[in-house]
Protein backbone atom coordinates (compact mmCIF):
# COMPACT_ATOMS: atom_id res chain seq x y z
CA UNK A 1 0.00 0.00 0.00
CA UNK A 2 1.38 3.24 -1.10
CA UNK A 3 1.06 6.80 1.28
CA UNK A 4 -1.98 7.67 -1.11
CA UNK A 5 -3.67 5.02 -0.60
CA UNK A 6 -4.07 5.96 3.26
CA UNK A 7 -7.73 6.79 4.31
CA UNK A 8 -8.47 7.71 7.78
CA UNK A 9 -11.58 7.51 9.35
CA UNK A 10 -12.89 11.13 9.73
CA UNK A 11 -12.72 10.46 14.16
CA UNK A 12 -9.15 9.77 13.50
CA UNK A 13 -8.68 12.78 11.67
CA UNK A 14 -10.75 15.05 14.39
CA UNK A 15 -8.71 13.46 17.11
CA UNK A 16 -5.53 14.71 15.36
CA UNK A 17 -6.70 18.01 15.77
CA UNK A 18 -8.08 18.17 18.99
CA UNK A 19 -4.98 16.34 20.25
CA UNK A 20 -3.11 19.40 18.83
CA UNK A 21 -5.10 21.91 19.65
CA UNK A 22 -5.24 20.44 23.51
CA UNK A 23 -1.90 20.00 23.77
CA UNK A 24 -1.09 23.64 22.43
CA UNK A 25 -3.47 25.38 24.96
CA UNK A 26 -2.04 22.86 27.75
CA UNK A 27 1.52 24.77 26.68
CA UNK A 28 -0.79 28.45 26.73
CA UNK A 29 -1.50 27.57 30.19
CA UNK A 30 1.51 26.17 31.54
CA UNK A 31 3.87 29.40 30.20
CA UNK A 32 0.76 32.14 31.49
CA UNK A 33 2.46 35.18 32.51
CA UNK A 34 1.76 38.88 33.56
CA UNK A 35 3.67 41.33 31.20
CA UNK A 36 6.09 42.45 34.40
CA UNK A 37 6.38 38.53 35.28
CA UNK A 38 5.57 38.60 38.94
CA UNK A 39 2.20 36.72 38.69
CA UNK A 40 0.30 34.50 36.29
CA UNK A 41 -2.86 37.16 35.23
CA UNK A 42 -2.93 38.82 32.38
CA UNK A 43 -4.64 42.36 33.10
CA UNK A 44 -6.87 44.22 35.46
CA UNK A 45 -9.69 42.72 33.94
CA UNK A 46 -8.75 38.97 35.53
CA UNK A 47 -6.87 40.45 38.51
CA UNK A 48 -9.95 41.62 39.49
CA UNK A 49 -11.36 38.13 39.83
CA UNK A 50 -8.43 36.16 41.21
CA UNK A 51 -8.33 38.80 44.12
CA UNK A 52 -12.16 37.78 44.99
CA UNK A 53 -11.24 34.33 45.22
CA UNK A 54 -8.22 34.86 47.34
CA UNK A 55 -10.33 37.12 49.39
CA UNK A 56 -12.76 34.71 50.16
CA UNK A 57 -10.33 31.46 50.77
CA UNK A 58 -7.71 33.24 52.45
CA UNK A 59 -9.67 35.66 54.33
CA UNK A 60 -13.47 34.83 54.25
CA UNK A 61 -14.68 38.42 52.61
CA UNK A 62 -15.55 39.34 49.22
CA UNK A 63 -13.53 42.53 50.26
CA UNK A 64 -10.60 42.78 47.98
CA UNK A 65 -8.86 45.41 50.10
CA UNK A 66 -6.01 43.08 51.80
CA UNK A 67 -5.05 41.56 48.59
CA UNK A 68 -5.52 44.34 45.47
CA UNK A 69 -3.61 46.95 47.60
CA UNK A 70 -0.95 44.50 48.22
CA UNK A 71 2.77 45.59 48.02
CA UNK A 72 6.08 44.38 47.41
CA UNK A 73 9.07 45.53 48.57
CA UNK A 74 9.45 48.00 45.79
CA UNK A 75 6.11 49.45 46.67
CA UNK A 76 4.70 47.47 43.43
CA UNK A 77 0.99 46.45 43.79
CA UNK A 78 1.21 42.99 41.56
CA UNK A 79 -2.57 41.96 42.14
CA UNK A 80 -4.07 46.03 41.71
CA UNK A 81 -7.12 46.11 39.48
CA UNK A 82 -9.01 48.82 38.01
CA UNK A 83 -12.54 46.57 37.96
CA UNK A 84 -13.12 47.45 41.23
CA UNK A 85 -15.95 49.05 43.05
CA UNK A 86 -16.11 50.69 47.09
CA UNK A 87 -19.13 50.66 49.22
CA UNK A 88 -19.83 50.59 52.83
CA UNK A 89 -19.31 46.98 54.09
CA UNK A 90 -21.41 45.30 57.03
CA UNK A 91 -18.88 46.25 59.03
CA UNK A 92 -19.90 50.22 58.54
CA UNK A 93 -16.21 51.28 56.88
CA UNK A 94 -16.14 51.69 53.39
CA UNK A 95 -14.24 48.53 51.49
CA UNK A 96 -13.10 47.59 47.49
CA UNK A 97 -15.04 44.89 45.67
CA UNK A 98 -14.22 43.32 42.57
CA UNK A 99 -17.11 44.79 39.90
CA UNK A 100 -17.74 41.23 38.64
CA UNK A 101 -20.69 39.51 39.51
CA UNK A 102 -19.88 37.63 42.46
CA UNK A 103 -21.26 33.89 41.15
CA UNK A 104 -19.20 32.62 38.75
CA UNK A 105 -15.95 33.84 41.28
CA UNK A 106 -17.99 32.24 43.91
CA UNK A 107 -17.79 28.91 42.67
CA UNK A 108 -14.24 29.10 41.34
CA UNK A 109 -13.47 30.30 45.04
CA UNK A 110 -15.10 26.70 45.83
CA UNK A 111 -12.68 25.19 43.78
CA UNK A 112 -9.50 26.44 45.10
CA UNK A 113 -11.19 26.25 48.95
CA UNK A 114 -11.24 22.74 47.86
CA UNK A 115 -7.62 22.87 46.17
CA UNK A 116 -6.08 24.58 49.01
CA UNK A 117 -7.34 22.08 52.03
CA UNK A 118 -6.20 19.20 49.93
CA UNK A 119 -2.50 20.74 49.23
CA UNK A 120 -2.29 23.26 51.10
CA UNK A 121 -0.79 25.64 49.15
CA UNK A 122 -2.45 29.40 48.89
CA UNK A 123 -2.92 31.42 45.52
CA UNK A 124 -1.08 34.89 47.48
CA UNK A 125 1.74 33.13 48.35
CA UNK A 126 2.44 30.97 44.83
CA UNK A 127 0.47 32.36 41.95
CA UNK A 128 2.27 30.89 39.05
CA UNK A 129 2.19 27.51 40.48
CA UNK A 130 -1.91 27.30 41.90
CA UNK A 131 -3.32 29.66 39.22
CA UNK A 132 -2.19 27.32 36.42
CA UNK A 133 -3.38 24.11 38.33
CA UNK A 134 -7.38 25.76 38.56
CA UNK A 135 -6.98 27.02 35.33
CA UNK A 136 -6.99 23.58 34.19
CA UNK A 137 -10.12 23.10 35.95
CA UNK A 138 -11.72 26.72 35.30
CA UNK A 139 -10.99 26.43 31.30
CA UNK A 140 -8.91 23.34 30.22
CA UNK A 141 -11.55 20.82 30.54
CA UNK A 142 -14.51 22.46 30.17
CA UNK A 143 -13.36 23.61 26.87
CA UNK A 144 -12.45 20.38 25.34
CA UNK A 145 -16.26 19.39 26.52
CA UNK A 146 -17.29 22.55 24.48
CA UNK A 147 -15.50 21.47 22.07
CA UNK A 148 -16.71 17.87 21.29
CA UNK A 149 -20.35 19.40 22.05
CA UNK A 150 -19.37 21.32 19.02
CA UNK A 151 -18.21 18.31 17.12
CA UNK A 152 -21.69 16.43 17.98
CA UNK A 153 -23.55 19.84 16.58
CA UNK A 154 -21.05 19.33 13.32
CA UNK A 155 -22.17 15.66 12.86
CA UNK A 156 -25.95 16.22 12.74
CA UNK A 157 -26.24 19.43 10.70
CA UNK A 158 -23.82 18.06 7.68
CA UNK A 159 -22.77 14.81 6.02
CA UNK A 160 -20.61 16.76 3.52
CA UNK A 161 -16.87 15.47 4.10
CA UNK A 162 -14.24 18.71 3.16
CA UNK A 163 -17.30 20.73 4.88
CA UNK A 164 -17.09 18.42 8.35
CA UNK A 165 -13.34 18.67 8.20
CA UNK A 166 -13.41 22.83 7.77
CA UNK A 167 -15.96 22.94 11.07
CA UNK A 168 -13.67 21.19 13.13
CA UNK A 169 -10.36 23.21 12.64
CA UNK A 170 -12.73 25.70 12.84
CA UNK A 171 -13.94 25.08 16.19
CA UNK A 172 -10.63 24.82 18.01
CA UNK A 173 -8.69 27.75 15.88
CA UNK A 174 -10.63 30.13 14.86
CA UNK A 175 -13.45 30.87 17.01
CA UNK A 176 -12.16 33.12 20.05
CA UNK A 177 -13.57 30.59 22.72
CA UNK A 178 -10.16 29.48 22.81
CA UNK A 179 -8.43 32.67 22.62
CA UNK A 180 -9.52 32.95 26.48
CA UNK A 181 -8.73 29.58 27.79
CA UNK A 182 -5.47 30.78 29.12
CA UNK A 183 -7.35 33.35 31.38
CA UNK A 184 -10.04 33.93 34.08
CA UNK A 185 -12.88 35.27 32.22
CA UNK A 186 -16.99 35.02 32.00
CA UNK A 187 -17.02 34.83 28.11
CA UNK A 188 -15.36 31.20 28.15
CA UNK A 189 -18.24 29.65 30.66
CA UNK A 190 -21.19 31.67 28.90
CA UNK A 191 -20.37 30.02 25.97
CA UNK A 192 -20.01 26.87 27.07
CA UNK A 193 -23.11 26.89 28.94
CA UNK A 194 -25.25 28.33 26.27
CA UNK A 195 -23.95 25.79 24.10
CA UNK A 196 -24.89 23.13 26.64
CA UNK A 197 -28.64 24.68 27.16
CA UNK A 198 -28.59 23.91 23.09
CA UNK A 199 -27.71 20.65 23.31
CA UNK A 200 -30.56 20.16 25.61
CA UNK A 201 -32.99 22.12 23.92
CA UNK A 202 -32.02 19.76 20.83
CA UNK A 203 -32.88 17.00 22.39
CA UNK A 204 -36.22 18.62 23.63
CA UNK A 205 -37.94 19.63 20.46
CA UNK A 206 -36.11 17.52 17.50
CA UNK A 207 -35.45 14.19 19.43
CA UNK A 208 -38.33 15.29 21.21
CA UNK A 209 -37.22 13.33 24.22
CA UNK A 210 -38.96 12.71 26.93
CA UNK A 211 -36.65 12.28 29.43
CA UNK A 212 -36.73 15.05 32.64
CA UNK A 213 -32.72 15.33 32.55
CA UNK A 214 -32.95 17.83 29.17
CA UNK A 215 -35.42 20.42 30.27
CA UNK A 216 -33.51 20.18 33.67
CA UNK A 217 -29.78 20.68 32.21
CA UNK A 218 -31.29 23.34 29.95
CA UNK A 219 -33.19 25.29 32.69
CA UNK A 220 -29.96 24.97 34.90
CA UNK A 221 -27.61 26.04 31.74
CA UNK A 222 -29.77 28.56 30.01
CA UNK A 223 -29.99 30.61 33.13
CA UNK A 224 -26.78 30.36 34.24
CA UNK A 225 -25.58 31.88 30.44
CA UNK A 226 -27.55 35.00 32.59
CA UNK A 227 -25.01 34.90 35.54
CA UNK A 228 -22.09 34.49 32.81
CA UNK A 229 -23.69 37.13 30.53
CA UNK A 230 -26.84 39.31 31.63
CA UNK A 231 -27.57 40.08 27.26
CA UNK A 232 -27.88 35.93 27.70
CA UNK A 233 -31.54 36.70 29.28
CA UNK A 234 -32.63 37.04 25.96
CA UNK A 235 -31.90 33.05 25.19
CA UNK A 236 -33.34 31.99 28.93
CA UNK A 237 -36.83 33.97 27.77
CA UNK A 238 -37.31 32.51 24.37
CA UNK A 239 -36.07 29.21 25.01
CA UNK A 240 -39.65 28.29 26.72
CA UNK A 241 -41.58 30.14 23.54
CA UNK A 242 -39.28 27.29 21.45
CA UNK A 243 -40.34 24.78 23.57
CA UNK A 244 -44.27 25.26 23.34
CA UNK A 245 -44.08 26.15 19.19
CA UNK A 246 -42.33 23.15 18.39
CA UNK A 247 -44.15 20.44 20.66
CA UNK A 248 -47.31 22.27 22.13
CA UNK A 249 -46.90 20.86 25.60
CA UNK A 250 -46.42 22.73 28.96
CA UNK A 251 -44.35 19.92 31.35
CA UNK A 252 -41.06 20.76 29.69
CA UNK A 253 -41.24 24.23 29.91
CA UNK A 254 -42.54 23.51 33.64
CA UNK A 255 -39.56 21.66 34.41
CA UNK A 256 -37.61 24.15 32.47
CA UNK A 257 -38.63 27.05 34.91
CA UNK A 258 -38.45 25.20 37.77
CA UNK A 259 -34.47 24.11 37.01
CA UNK A 260 -33.72 27.67 36.50
CA UNK A 261 -35.03 29.06 39.63
CA UNK A 262 -31.73 27.84 41.95
CA UNK A 263 -29.11 29.57 39.59
CA UNK A 264 -31.25 33.10 39.58
CA UNK A 265 -31.69 32.46 43.31
CA UNK A 266 -27.55 31.77 43.65
CA UNK A 267 -27.03 35.08 41.55
CA UNK A 268 -29.24 37.26 43.86
CA UNK A 269 -27.62 35.46 47.03
CA UNK A 270 -24.26 35.82 45.89
CA UNK A 271 -24.75 39.45 44.88
CA UNK A 272 -26.59 40.30 48.53
CA UNK A 273 -23.77 38.62 50.50
CA UNK A 274 -20.94 40.38 48.31
CA UNK A 275 -22.39 43.61 48.11
CA UNK A 276 -25.44 44.32 50.93
CA UNK A 277 -27.81 44.43 47.78
CA UNK A 278 -29.49 42.75 45.15
CA UNK A 279 -28.15 44.98 42.39
CA UNK A 280 -25.11 44.21 41.13
CA UNK A 281 -22.31 46.65 40.76
CA UNK A 282 -22.61 48.03 37.48
CA UNK A 283 -26.20 49.18 38.44
CA UNK A 284 -24.36 51.61 41.14
CA UNK A 285 -22.85 54.27 38.94
CA UNK A 286 -25.18 57.11 39.46
CA UNK A 287 -26.67 58.72 42.56
CA UNK A 288 -29.73 57.98 44.13
CA UNK A 289 -32.58 60.11 45.27
CA UNK A 290 -32.30 63.64 47.09
CA UNK A 291 -31.95 63.89 50.54
CA UNK A 292 -32.19 67.36 50.96
CA UNK A 293 -30.75 70.67 48.91
CA UNK A 294 -29.64 74.38 50.34
CA UNK A 295 -29.69 77.45 48.95
CA UNK A 296 -26.78 77.78 46.48
CA UNK A 297 -25.16 81.10 46.49
CA UNK A 298 -24.97 82.67 43.04
CA UNK A 299 -23.01 80.46 40.67
CA UNK A 300 -20.66 79.08 42.74
CA UNK A 301 -18.89 76.17 41.76
CA UNK A 302 -17.98 74.03 44.86
CA UNK A 303 -19.58 73.79 47.90
CA UNK A 304 -16.96 74.14 50.57
CA UNK A 305 -18.12 76.91 52.22
CA UNK A 306 -21.36 75.38 52.81
CA UNK A 307 -20.08 71.99 54.98
CA UNK A 308 -21.64 73.03 58.46
CA UNK A 309 -25.17 74.10 56.28
CA UNK A 310 -24.54 70.78 54.66
CA UNK A 311 -24.54 69.14 57.61
CA UNK A 312 -27.30 70.93 59.29
CA UNK A 313 -29.47 69.45 56.74
CA UNK A 314 -28.81 66.04 56.69
CA UNK A 315 -29.40 66.51 60.06
CA UNK A 316 -33.01 67.58 60.07
CA UNK A 317 -33.19 64.49 57.73
CA UNK A 318 -32.52 62.10 60.86
CA UNK A 319 -28.99 61.21 58.77
CA UNK A 320 -26.75 61.45 61.47
CA UNK A 321 -23.28 62.77 60.18
CA UNK A 322 -20.47 63.36 62.55
CA UNK A 323 -18.33 66.40 62.41
CA UNK A 324 -15.65 65.53 60.27
CA UNK A 325 -16.71 65.78 56.87
CA UNK A 326 -14.96 66.11 54.03
CA UNK A 327 -15.68 67.12 50.64
CA UNK A 328 -13.66 66.13 47.21
CA UNK A 329 -14.72 66.35 43.46
CA UNK A 330 -16.80 63.21 42.31
CA UNK A 331 -16.30 61.96 39.12
CA UNK A 332 -19.23 63.03 37.38
CA UNK A 333 -19.81 66.98 36.76
CA UNK A 334 -21.02 69.46 39.44
CA UNK A 335 -20.81 67.07 41.62
CA UNK A 336 -19.42 66.21 44.72
CA UNK A 337 -18.41 63.68 47.48
CA UNK A 338 -19.25 64.52 50.79
CA UNK A 339 -17.58 61.91 52.88
CA UNK A 340 -18.20 61.33 57.18
CA UNK A 341 -14.40 60.14 57.71
CA UNK A 342 -15.66 59.04 61.08
CA UNK A 343 -18.82 57.04 59.91
CA UNK A 344 -17.66 56.01 56.85
CA UNK A 345 -20.71 57.33 55.05
CA UNK A 346 -20.65 58.96 51.47
CA UNK A 347 -23.27 61.46 50.06
CA UNK A 348 -23.33 62.85 47.01
CA UNK A 349 -23.51 67.13 46.54
CA UNK A 350 -25.13 68.19 43.11
CA UNK A 351 -25.03 71.69 42.08
CA UNK A 352 -28.92 72.53 40.99
CA UNK A 353 -30.73 75.08 39.91
CA UNK A 354 -29.77 77.69 43.00
CA UNK A 355 -29.40 74.96 45.29
CA UNK A 356 -26.96 72.42 45.88
CA UNK A 357 -28.87 69.03 46.26
CA UNK A 358 -27.50 66.16 48.64
CA UNK A 359 -28.13 62.95 47.76
CA UNK A 360 -27.78 59.25 48.46
CA UNK A 361 -24.67 58.04 47.36
CA UNK A 362 -24.84 55.24 44.98
CA UNK A 363 -21.67 55.60 42.46
CA UNK A 364 -19.66 52.82 43.16
CA UNK A 365 -16.94 53.08 40.44
CA UNK A 366 -16.14 56.90 42.42
CA UNK A 367 -13.46 56.68 44.57
CA UNK A 368 -10.32 57.96 45.43
CA UNK A 369 -7.85 57.24 42.35
CA UNK A 370 -10.27 55.96 40.48
CA UNK A 371 -9.66 55.20 36.80
CA UNK A 372 -12.77 55.32 35.74
CA UNK A 373 -13.12 59.54 35.10
CA UNK A 374 -13.49 60.99 31.92
CA UNK A 375 -9.64 62.67 32.13
CA UNK A 376 -7.77 59.03 33.46
CA UNK A 377 -10.17 56.46 31.07
CA UNK A 378 -7.59 55.82 28.10
CA UNK A 379 -7.72 54.66 23.91
CA UNK A 380 -11.06 53.23 23.53
CA UNK A 381 -12.51 53.56 27.39
CA UNK A 382 -13.13 56.64 26.76
CA UNK A 383 -16.13 55.81 24.76
CA UNK A 384 -16.97 56.49 20.79
CA UNK A 385 -18.99 59.38 20.43
CA UNK A 386 -20.17 58.01 16.86
CA UNK A 387 -22.70 55.78 16.69
CA UNK A 388 -22.22 54.82 13.26
CA UNK A 389 -19.07 54.57 13.34
CA UNK A 390 -19.11 52.22 16.44
CA UNK A 391 -21.55 50.24 14.70
CA UNK A 392 -19.13 49.44 11.80
CA UNK A 393 -16.10 48.67 13.80
CA UNK A 394 -18.09 46.55 15.96
CA UNK A 395 -19.07 44.81 12.80
CA UNK A 396 -16.90 45.32 9.91
CA UNK A 397 -13.78 47.44 11.50
CA UNK A 398 -10.91 47.22 14.48
CA UNK A 399 -13.12 44.99 16.37
CA UNK A 400 -15.52 43.95 13.44
CA UNK A 401 -17.37 40.38 13.68
CA UNK A 402 -17.03 39.97 10.97
CA UNK A 403 -13.42 41.52 10.13
CA UNK A 404 -11.49 39.67 12.22
CA UNK A 405 -13.24 36.39 11.80
CA UNK A 406 -15.29 36.39 8.36
CA UNK A 407 -15.84 32.56 8.38
CA UNK A 408 -19.27 33.97 10.08
CA UNK A 409 -20.43 35.77 6.78
CA UNK A 410 -20.78 31.79 5.63
CA UNK A 411 -23.20 31.48 8.56
CA UNK A 412 -25.19 34.27 7.35
CA UNK A 413 -25.34 32.90 4.11
CA UNK A 414 -26.59 29.65 5.76
CA UNK A 415 -29.47 31.04 7.25
CA UNK A 416 -32.08 30.38 4.58
CA UNK A 417 -30.35 26.76 3.74
CA UNK A 418 -30.83 25.84 7.71
CA UNK A 419 -34.56 26.89 7.58
CA UNK A 420 -35.08 25.49 4.44
CA UNK A 421 -33.32 21.70 5.27
CA UNK A 422 -34.12 21.58 9.27
CA UNK A 423 -38.04 22.30 9.14
CA UNK A 424 -38.12 20.42 12.76
CA UNK A 425 -35.36 23.19 13.76
CA UNK A 426 -37.11 25.80 12.63
CA UNK A 427 -37.96 27.81 16.03
CA UNK A 428 -34.71 26.88 17.33
CA UNK A 429 -32.91 28.59 14.61
CA UNK A 430 -35.49 31.44 14.22
CA UNK A 431 -34.93 32.03 18.21
CA UNK A 432 -31.29 31.56 17.27
CA UNK A 433 -31.87 34.68 14.78
CA UNK A 434 -34.01 36.71 17.29
CA UNK A 435 -31.79 36.50 20.08
CA UNK A 436 -28.24 37.35 17.87
CA UNK A 437 -30.23 40.71 16.15
CA UNK A 438 -31.85 42.15 19.65
CA UNK A 439 -28.44 41.47 21.58
CA UNK A 440 -25.85 42.77 18.81
CA UNK A 441 -28.61 46.29 18.44
CA UNK A 442 -28.43 46.25 22.14
CA UNK A 443 -24.53 46.69 22.20
CA UNK A 444 -24.36 48.81 19.49
CA UNK A 445 -27.23 51.32 21.03
CA UNK A 446 -25.67 51.54 24.10
CA UNK A 447 -24.77 55.18 25.78
CA UNK A 448 -21.72 57.18 25.22
CA UNK A 449 -19.95 55.08 28.43
CA UNK A 450 -20.74 51.52 27.02
CA UNK A 451 -19.24 52.27 23.49
CA UNK A 452 -15.93 50.69 24.58
CA UNK A 453 -15.69 47.81 22.55
CA UNK A 454 -15.11 45.98 25.73
CA UNK A 455 -12.25 47.71 26.46
CA UNK A 456 -8.65 46.42 25.77
CA UNK A 457 -9.77 43.03 24.68
CA UNK A 458 -8.84 41.25 21.20
CA UNK A 459 -12.03 40.96 19.76
CA UNK A 460 -15.95 42.20 20.20
CA UNK A 461 -16.07 39.93 23.14
CA UNK A 462 -19.80 41.06 24.37
CA UNK A 463 -20.55 38.71 21.00
CA UNK A 464 -18.37 36.10 21.76
CA UNK A 465 -21.06 33.75 23.68
CA UNK A 466 -23.27 33.82 20.47
CA UNK A 467 -21.04 31.45 18.93
CA UNK A 468 -22.82 28.31 19.41
CA UNK A 469 -25.98 29.86 17.90
CA UNK A 470 -23.88 30.86 15.19
CA UNK A 471 -22.82 27.36 14.68
CA UNK A 472 -26.08 26.12 13.58
CA UNK A 473 -25.86 28.47 10.22
CA UNK A 474 -22.14 27.98 9.68
CA UNK A 475 -22.22 24.42 8.55
CA UNK A 476 -25.11 25.05 6.12
CA UNK A 477 -22.89 27.83 4.67
CA UNK A 478 -19.78 25.93 4.35
CA UNK A 479 -21.60 22.76 2.72
CA UNK A 480 -22.68 25.30 0.19
CA UNK A 481 -19.21 26.31 -0.91
CA UNK A 482 -17.83 23.12 -0.53
CA UNK A 483 -18.52 21.29 -4.87
CA UNK A 484 -16.66 24.44 -5.55
CA UNK A 485 -13.04 24.62 -6.16
CA UNK A 486 -13.29 28.49 -5.65
CA UNK A 487 -16.04 28.28 -3.04
CA UNK A 488 -13.29 26.01 -0.70
CA UNK A 489 -10.28 28.48 -1.59
CA UNK A 490 -13.00 31.40 -0.52
CA UNK A 491 -13.70 29.06 2.89
CA UNK A 492 -10.06 28.40 3.50
CA UNK A 493 -9.37 32.23 2.96
CA UNK A 494 -11.81 33.33 5.81
CA UNK A 495 -10.90 30.20 8.05
CA UNK A 496 -6.72 31.50 7.79
CA UNK A 497 -7.79 35.22 8.98
CA UNK A 498 -10.25 33.94 11.07
CA UNK A 499 -7.12 31.62 12.93
CA UNK A 500 -5.06 34.34 12.60
CA UNK A 501 -7.09 36.78 14.63
CA UNK A 502 -8.21 34.15 17.06
CA UNK A 503 -4.53 33.12 17.83
CA UNK A 504 -3.08 36.87 17.23
CA UNK A 505 -3.06 37.71 20.83
CA UNK A 506 -1.38 34.33 22.19
CA UNK A 507 0.46 35.79 24.47
CA UNK A 508 -2.23 37.75 26.16
CA UNK A 509 -6.30 38.09 25.10
CA UNK A 510 -6.68 41.14 26.98
CA UNK A 511 -4.96 43.23 23.91
CA UNK A 512 -5.84 44.68 20.74
CA UNK A 513 -6.97 43.39 17.86
CA UNK A 514 -4.13 42.88 15.10
CA UNK A 515 -6.58 45.35 12.53
CA UNK A 516 -6.65 47.83 15.67
CA UNK A 517 -2.73 47.73 16.04
CA UNK A 518 -2.72 48.02 11.96
CA UNK A 519 -4.83 51.18 11.93
CA UNK A 520 -3.40 52.77 15.04
CA UNK A 521 0.47 52.49 13.59
CA UNK A 522 -1.18 53.77 10.19
CA UNK A 523 -2.99 56.89 12.55
CA UNK A 524 -5.87 56.00 10.67
CA UNK A 525 -7.65 56.20 14.39
CA UNK A 526 -6.93 57.44 17.92
CA UNK A 527 -9.00 57.29 20.66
Amino acid sequence: MSPTDISLPRWSIYAFILISAAAAQAGRLASTRSPTGETPFYSANDRSRWCTIVSLVEFGTYEIDQITFREDDRKRRHWNTIDMVRHRGADGKQHYYSSKPPLLTTIYAGAYWVFHKLTGKKLSEEPHFVARILMVFYNFIPLIGYWFMLIWLIERTTLDPWARLFLVVAAVWAMYSSTFASTINNHLPGIIVVMISLVALIRIVVDKSTQWRWPILCGVAAAFSVACELPALAWWTIIPAVIFMSLKQIKPIVIYTIASVPVFAAILITTQIAHGDLKPPYMHRDHGEVIATIPRAGDTETPDSSLSALRDALLKKAEKPSEKLELRPARQEKTFELFDTENQICWAVKAGEGTWEIRQWDDWYDYPKTYWTNEKKQGVDKGEPSYAVYAFHSLIGHRGIFSLTPIWLFALSGVWLALKKQPEWRYIHLAAIIVSVVCIAFFLSRPLEDRNYGGVCSGFRWVFWLAPLWMLFLPHGIEQISPSAWGRKLGLTALAISIFSATFPWNNPWSQPWIYQILEYWKWIGY
